[in-house]
């Protein structure tokens, strides 16, 4: 979802990366593989692939 910085939801958007691990990662609870996970794989998704979007 695309949503405001107030978090009112404006949007739903889709992307290519998959939400199987996204929701896998974000939802781990176990800090330390996580923690090794990242430093082994980097952010999943860089900030080269966020958009923002602004109003004029």
């Amino acid at each position: 979802l695309v949503r405001r910085e107030d978090g009112v939801k404006l949007a739903k958007a889709k992307s290519n990366y998959s939400s199987c691990l996204l929701n896998f990662i974000a939802n781990e609870g176990n800090q330390k593989f996580a923690s090794e996970f990242e430093e082994k794989t980097g952010p999943i998704i860089s900030e080269q692939h966020i958009a923002v979007l602004e109003n004029k």
